[in-house]
């Protein structure tokens, strides 16, 4: 791949630091990646709504809004393999290492109410997420045992890894209690359970159009394990 300095019109020497203002796509990605690769630290800046929530954990300082979910967005709950699910916390571990990294965990899988994820096939589910005022809609990590709702995305890849991955999402969710992707629960038949549904199920109903020219539906078919 061409290095991405060559977009700088006079490229500073490693390992002067680079800022990186990002907005959507996969862009921002892979301006960082070859920045890294060059040894420059890296100053990310996301523009609200837009950039990959992965960018931050790519940076050596991140600063950005945090984006925005409705559960209405075109592939979201097929292409982009969002799920929200209720399920045990287990193997909660805090960032090894420097810089902006993730939290993470293991997950049991109880019952899923939006999306593809099966929990007959996924008994566990480890995942990764960021737990952050700054950079996540989740102010703090669960603890080990909560029941739990939460936003999973499941084997997707991030940024400049090559294996997929799956992960608790970032971003406000404006169905989920609080808007965090993650919210605690006292069991199945909590009330906060029956309010995410209700939630999901109006905003599933009016999906935005497909930006191709066609419309979507509701997927019900199990994911792949």
């Amino acid at each position: 791949m061409p290095s991405p300095l060559v977009i700088l019109p006079d490229p500073p020497i490693p390992p002067t630091p680079v800022g990186l203002i990002a907005g959507a796509g996969r862009l921002p990605i892979i301006v960082a990646e070859g920045l890294r690769a060059k040894g420059h630290p890296i100053h990310g800046l996301g523009l609200s709504d837009q950039y990959d929530p992965v960018l931050p954990a790519m940076c050596h300082v991140a600063m950005g809004a945090i984006g925005k979910t409705t559960g209405r967005e075109w592939g979201m709950w097929t292409e982009g393999k969002y799920s929200v699910i209720v399920a045990h916390v287990h193997e909660v571990k805090p960032p090894q290492g420097e810089g902006y990294l993730p939290h993470t965990a293991t997950l049991k899988p109880r019952a899923t109410l939006a999306g593809t994820l099966d929990p007959s096939v996924h008994v566990f589910l480890p995942v990764r997420f960021f737990a952050s005022s700054m950079t996540s809609s989740i102010s703090e990590p669960p603890r080990e045992n909560d029941l739990i709702l939460a936003v999973v995305r499941v084997g997707v890849p991030q940024g400049e890894e090559q294996e997929i991955s799956n992960w608790i999402v970032s971003n406000i969710c404006t169905f989920m209690p609080n808007a965090s992707a993650i919210a605690k629960v006292k069991g199945m038949d909590d009330p906060l359970v029956l309010e995410t549904l209700e939630k999901l199920q109006a905003a599933r109903a009016n999906p935005h159009p497909n930006p191709y020219g066609t419309r979507t539906r509701p997927a019900t078919r199990p994911a792949t394990p």
